[in-house]
Order: C-alpha cells, then sequence, then structure tokens
C-alpha cells in the first residue's frame, strides 16, 4: 500500500495572478538564457549545415516525444489528478502512484525504440545530403535519450501543478541552459572549430541531454517539499487508469496535424539549408528557422503558458464539479488576457524582425 503524501492541497491554492507571475518570471529568465544559450551554440557551430544537423538532432527527441505521448500527458495529467484528488479518500496518492507508474516504463520502451530507430527518424525528417545524414544521426542519437527525461520532466511537474506548486516547473529550464551553455563554452574553449571529430560530436551531443537530464531532476527537490513520495503500484486493475485515453483521444487530430505542419517545415527547412551550402550561403536553414521560432515564443511563454498553466488546477476542479460556467469563464479570461499581449506582440516581431533575430 502507498504511503504517499494526499495528492491534493487541503489549502486554499495560490491566486492565478500569483502563481502566473512567479511562472513568469522564471519564464523571462528561462528566454534570456535561451537566448544566451543560442548565440553560444551559433558561435560554436555557426549556421551552416552542422549547425542545422545538431538542430535537427536535438529537435528529434522532442517531435517523438508529443507526437507518441507528450501531448496527452500535457493536456490530460492535471486534470485527471485533480478529479482523483477530489473523489478519492487518499487525496488521489495511490491513482498518482499507479499513473506514474504505467508511464514511466512506457518512457523507456519509447526512448530505447526511437534511440534504434534514430536514422530511420532522422530520414523521414530532415532532407540532409548522404554526407550530411551521418552527423544528424549521430547527434539524434545522443540526444534521443532527453526523450524519458522530458517525459519524467512532464509527469513530475504536472504532479506539483495539480498540487498549486508551479514555479519549479518555470524555473528549472534555466538551468537546462546553464548546462548546455557550459557545454558548448568548454567546447569553445578548448578550440572546436571546423569539421566536428567524433569526440566532439559526443561532447555537443551528450552534454545537451544532460541538461535535459537536470531539468527533470531537479524537480525532485520541489516534490519533497510538497510531501509527494513516490511508490510503485501495480493494482491497476479497476483503478481508473483507461480514463486518460480515453480523455486524450481528442487530441489525436491536433497532434497529428501539428506534427505533419513540424514535418513540412523541417524537410523544407532541411533542404534549403543543404543548397544554400552548396552556394557556399550559411543561416538558411534549420538552424535559422529554429533561432526565429525561439523569439516568437518568447510572449507566448512568459504570458500564455504561465496564465493557462496556473488557471489549469482550478478549472479542472471547476469541470470535476460540473461547473461549466466557471470553467468558460476562465477560459475567456485566458484569451482575452493572452491575446492582449501576445497579438500586440506578434505585430511588434513582425515589424522589428531585423534587428529582433539580431538578439539570436
Amino acid at each position: 500500500m502507498s504511503v504517499t503524501a494526499a495528492a491534493g492541497p487541503k489549502a486554499e491554492p495560490p491566486s492565478v495572478l500569483r502563481s502566473g507571475a512567479i511562472m513568469a518570471a522564471g519564464s523571462v529568465v528561462s528566454r534570456a538564457t535561451g537566448f544566451l544559450r543560442s548565440a553560444v551554440v551559433a558561435a560554436a557551430l555557426g549556421l551552416g549545415m552542422t549547425a542545422d544537423g545538431y538542430a535537427v538532432g536535438n529537435a528529434v527527441p522532442t517531435v517523438v516525444y508529443v507526437l507518441l505521448l507528450g501531448g496527452a500527458l500535457n493536456a490530460v495529467f492535471v486534470p485527471e489528478l485533480v478529479r482523483a484528488a477530489k473523489e478519492h479518500a487518499d487525496g488521489g496518492a495511490a491513482y498518482t502512484d499507479r499513473l506514474l507508474t504505467v508511464c514511466v516504463p512506457a518512457l523507456l520502451v519509447l526512448t530505447g525504440a526511437a534511440v534504434w530507430a534514430a536514422p530511420a527518424i532522422v530520414g523521414f525528417y530532415a532532407d540532409h545530403p548522404p554526407e550530411q545524414h551521418g552527423t544528424t544521426v549521430a547527434f539524434a542519437r545522443y540526444c534521443l535519450p532527453q526523450i524519458f527525461f522530458l517525459g519524467l520532466f512532464t509527469l513530475l511537474g504536472q504532479v506539483l501543478n495539480a498540487r498549486g506548486r508551479f514555479g519549479a516547473m518555470m524555473w528549472t529550464p534555466v538551468l537546462n541552459n546553464v548546462v548546455v551553455i557550459a557545454v558548448f563554452g568548454l567546447f569553445l574553449a578548448t578550440g572546436g572549430s571546423g569539421t566536428l571529430t567524433s569526440g566532439e560530436r559526443a561532447l555537443l551531443g551528450w552534454g545537451t541531454t544532460a541538461g535535459i537530464v537536470v531539468q527533470a531532476l531537479a524537480l525532485v527537490p520541489s516534490l519533497r517539499a510538497a510531501g509527494f513520495r513516490y511508490r510503485p503500484r501495480f493494482d491497476w486493475r479497476g483503478s481508473g487508469l483507461t480514463r486518460p485515453l480515453r480523455s486524450a483521444g481528442w487530441l489525436v487530430l491536433l497532434v497529428l496535424s501539428n506534427q505533419a505542419a513540424y514535418w513540412v517545415t523541417t524537410r523544407l527547412a532541411t533542404s534549403a539549408g543543404a543548397r544554400a551550402a552548396a552556394e557556399h550561403v550559411e543561416g538558411a536553414g534549420f538552424s535559422a528557422y529554429t533561432n526565429a521560432y525561439t523569439l516568437w515564443m518568447v510572449p507566448h511563454g512568459i504570458v500564455t503558458v504561465s496564465l493557462v498553466t496556473a488557471l489549469m488546477p482550478r478549472m479542472s476542479r471547476s469541470a470535476a464539479d460540473g461547473d461549466t460556467a466557471a470553467v468558460r469563464r476562465d477560459a475567456g479570461y485566458a484569451l482575452r488576457t493572452g491575446g492582449a499581449v501576445v497579438v500586440p506582440a506578434a505585430c511588434a516581431l513582425f515589424a522589428l524582425a531585423h534587428p529582433a533575430t539580431a538578439l539570436v
């Protein structure tokens, strides 16, 4: 029997504005260190084919994770934990343990399969010439273990979110950026340049993965402070674990459509990068797109993500109580507040594209 502490906080949860402010502050620092990270990576690899190979290899873990598991976890984990906290006598502790016991092995299997299938995955997403394909596959193999730790970060972070503790999930990505900056700084300090050796590829690839590992494990102190103690549970029958799968069904089309759009973008960007490299032109491939996307995501990440994350537990409690009016009210508030910032920010980025891109 699990002795995990109750999954839902008994005290009044923190206000949305206070929680949103804490997360927004973390997001600002994370974005700032992210810009520094992009600058250090660009200084180390440039914007040519090597940079494209690294960018694709580092993007593939997130793509595979979101396609096969991440979208469902992000969307339904908090509502299910909140529901369990309200309906179960132990505050949802046993349900949380069971859900983690199911998901962690699934992440391990997915990660192992992805590492094995790295050449096929890279070939599907990237239109690189044969001489570049090997470099991209090498980076992908070093980075694909991130899948497990991305999943672990999501699972543990959502446990914290369901308890009304939002700060850690927004602040720990700063540590990820610091680790990657240190790794690429070491590469630059040791004179790395030109064609990468196998050892240099390993340093950069494993160093990037180490950032995700630190990001995930840094949530553990916050979990302990929240009273969470995980105990594996295998009494799954009749425990309601299939409910998240049913809840996630509506996400399938959304995830597939997003991944189809990403596939088109990646194929076009990597193909353009290869053609530009053949003409001795840099800055026209996937790495350039990645830097621009990083900049475009700043207002969304600081405002919209912080606000919706803070609202999700409250909306989940309202949904569990059948209070659809409260759900509509919170959803409308999120749309209005987010739109009031994101739409003007998008116009500003469009108008100031040239000076803004100099930041990354």
